[in-house]
């Protein structure tokens, strides 16, 4: 499988979205299962909401791939703001993203003797773009804690970067939505693999815009 490929054919598509269509998670997933599934349409070698053996509280991984000689795992997350609405969770949607990050490297898989690589897929739209970009100031906020995010999400591609969310003096919100799977967050290394900011003219998105982060962790 060419994670560089997929990601080219599920932009494309994806910006062809009618500016009417609805736009929710699983269009997100639907968009990027069928990426992969024009390389391989084999529906034997993928599976949606396999359990995580390893985590309790029923968590299932959004998207698993197995080929001949690795298995890719996939995280899918999907922020946005079509209504402009003027409170947004963004602590909470923050945590949502680094509780995935934090979850993935937890998946195994029974008797396979294969290497496993684990990915997530992020798109938002303005509104948690500005705010992970650290374009949203807010006093009461820990600069420690959104400096995190921000390297996070404007990290440099292909390149390893460690995140250290200890000590990080984040809102409580946040902490609680990052430790939801396994009930700590602290340090993980991850990769930027593909980077995009588009223009979309989609009622549904703040802003009219679209953008995408793929990121492996390692």
């Amino acid at each position: 499988m060419n994670i560089n490929l997929a990601c080219q054919r599920f932009v494309s598509n994806l910006l062809k979205r009618n500016g009417n269509s609805f736009f929710s998670e699983d269009n997100i997933r639907f968009y990027w299962f069928e990426a992969m599934l024009n390389q391989d349409p084999d529906l034997n070698n993928y599976s949606l909401e396999e359990p995580y053996v390893k985590v309790a509280g029923n968590k299932e991984l959004d998207l698993m791939y197995e080929g001949m000689n690795e298995i890719l795992c996939f995280e899918i997350k999907f922020h946005r703001n079509g209504s402009n609405k003027s409170e947004f969770p963004h602590t909470m949607s923050a945590g949502e993203v680094i509780n995935d990050i934090f979850r993935l490297p937890q998946w195994a898989k029974v008797r396979v003797n294969k290497p496993i690589r684990k990915f997530l897929l992020y798109v938002t739209d303005k509104e948690m773009h500005d705010y992970l970009s650290y374009k949203k100031t807010n006093v009461f906020s820990s600069q420690h804690y959104r400096n995190e995010l921000k390297k996070f999400y404007d990290m440099a591609q292909n390149v390893t970067t460690s995140l250290n969310f200890n000590n990080v003096n984040a809102p409580k919100t946040f902490l609680s939505s990052a430790t939801t799977s396994i009930g700590t967050i602290g340090i993980t290394n991850l990769s930027l693999l593909f980077k995009g900011d588009y223009s979309l003219n989609n009622i549904h998105l703040k802003g009219s815009e679209c953008h995408i982060r793929l990121y492996e962790i390692k």
